[in-house]
């Protein structure tokens, strides 16, 4: 069986571009969980990088992409110089390292999109839109066995036989 290649190895692929989001979401949690003063430090910095994405929103694509790259690319160094000084004293274990660390190990793809002259800051969006999707598909695993014909043919294959008892507590 052969294997398509959906980009080619010289592409970025798109999924590696949008970790901003989920690193922003670990700042969040952890200023929610104790007022921590570095994720709220972090979470000033990212809203500065959406300030500038959406600045640059009201320009064409090329002049928009231009300005949003001139402003992201200073406050992303200076994320990643402060990142690495507040982990050099920041001790290993907490939430504080656990949520750094995630940030600088994806550094590369999280700066992959002002690089870019094409790439959202975030796939907010795109993950928005697909989640119906895969909520339905889960709560289709639960429907009823016993009407498979009113289940959606994308979601036929999650279902469990009708004869399968492998769910089914057995009592010896």
């Amino acid at each position: 069986m052969a294997v398509t290649r959906l980009y080619s190895p010289k592409q970025h692929h798109p999924a590696l571009n949008w970790v901003l989001a989920h690193a922003r979401r670990k700042f969040f949690d952890l200023h929610q969980a104790n007022a921590s003063t570095v994720a709220y430090e972090v979470l000033q910095r990212i809203g500065g990088l959406y300030a500038a994405e959406a600045e640059g929103k009201h320009y064409r694509r090329k002049p928009g992409r231009y300005y949003a790259q001139k402003k992201s690319l200073p406050i992303l160094q200076s994320l990643h110089d402060w990142l690495l000084q507040t982990r050099a004293q920041t001790a290993n274990g907490g939430g504080t390292a656990k949520a750094i660390d995630y940030t600088l190990k994806r550094w590369q793809s999280l700066i992959r999109y002002a690089n870019s002259g094409n790439l959202p800051i975030d796939n907010n969006p795109v993950e928005n839109t697909i989640r119906p999707i895969a909520l339905g598909k889960k709560n289709w695993l639960f429907t009823a066995p016993n009407a498979p014909e009113n289940v959606p043919p994308p979601f036929k294959p999650y279902l469990a036989p009708q004869n399968s008892t492998a769910s089914i507590p057995q009592n010896g």
